[in-house]
């Protein structure tokens, strides 16, 4: 079904000159080859093979876990480095840009050695 009625005009055009029918509104199927939907896949959440050691962890250690990515990395090493060790888990919170939500899909990933 055509999208608008000048569209063979259109397709008549020079390539160069043919932006109408990149951007004439209608239905449109340029779905990605695969795909039976335009629904995006689920995103893949990160989990370490085993527990983290907040306190011993590094950059790629602490970059294993979900919604943890170089930036907050960093964030959690300097804070360690300035406050000192973790006590418990739930000190991750007091890492600026860690709230409940973050903290609570670490949780279970992390632990805290003395």
């Amino acid at each position: 079904m055509p999208c608008c009625s000048t569209r063979k005009a259109i397709r008549a055009l020079p390539r160069s000159l043919n932006t109408a029918a990149r951007t004439c509104p209608g239905p449109s199927n340029n779905r990605p080859p695969g795909r039976k939907n335009n629904r995006l896949p689920q995103k893949i959440e990160k989990v370490p093979a085993e527990k983290i050691d907040l306190n011993r962890a590094g950059p790629r250690d602490l970059e294993k876990l979900p919604a943890i990515g170089p930036a907050m990395a960093k964030k959690i090493i300097d804070f360690r480095r300035e406050s000192g060790d973790f006590q418990k888990i739930e000190d991750l919170m007091k890492v600026k840009g860690i709230g409940h939500k973050k903290f609570n899909r670490l949780r279970e990933h992390v632990f805290v050695d003395h």
